[in-house]
């Protein structure tokens, strides 16, 4: 009844426009992270061959460099989210308001 009602399956078929269009924007995004990420493990690889204290110091800087960034990182994807839905509702004043402000909690935050 719903299927014929929603189309609930009519969209399970492979689209080929959508995953081009998906690769074209989204490739970049998972290049830069491979080798964001490879880079990392490259690194602490070989530091791990230097000696243990080297790596457990490496780590830890580590882990202190990703206390200040990934509160930011999940800051940008909720005013990402935001600022979308801001400029769909055709509100471009509230959409900068809500930029601007993640900016200052960013800025605060890092200071």
């Amino acid at each position: 009844m719903n299927r014929e009602t929603f189309n609930t399956l009519g969209s399970w078929r492979f689209d080929r426009g959508l995953f081009l269009r998906m690769m074209k924007f989204g490739a970049p995004n998972g290049v830069q992270f491979f080798v964001e990420l490879m880079g990392f493990t490259l690194f602490i690889l070989l530091v791990g061959r230097i000696g243990t204290a080297e790596l457990a110091a490496a780590n830890l800087a580590f882990n202190i460099n990703l206390l200040a960034f990934v509160p930011m990182l999940g800051l940008g994807i909720g005013v990402s989210t935001l600022v979308g839905q801001y400029l769909g509702k055709d509100k471009p004043g509230v959409a900068e308001r809500s930029a601007t402000s993640a900016f200052q909690i960013s800025l605060l935050y890092m200071g």
